[in-house]
């Protein structure tokens, strides 16, 4: 098994998550944590996300495609 690194500048990705999640009425917030916030290599990058309402599986999808 192979892990992919990607170098990612933090302030470009929180304006990406920003763009996104702004098109969904229901999250009211959004925190990025985790290697991100410590390195600019990273494998991942997580996101909690605060909603009005619980999110269903298809809406998480909806989501996770929109970036």
């Amino acid at each position: 098994m192979n892990v992919e690194y990607f170098e990612v500048e933090l302030n470009s990705v929180v304006e990406s998550v920003k763009s996104v999640l702004e098109r969904f009425d229901y999250v009211e917030a959004a925190v990025i944590f985790g290697s991100i916030l410590r390195r600019c290599v990273v494998r991942d990058i997580d996101i909690g996300i605060v909603a009005r309402k619980m999110i269903t599986l298809r809406e998480l999808t909806e989501i996770s495609s929109k970036t």
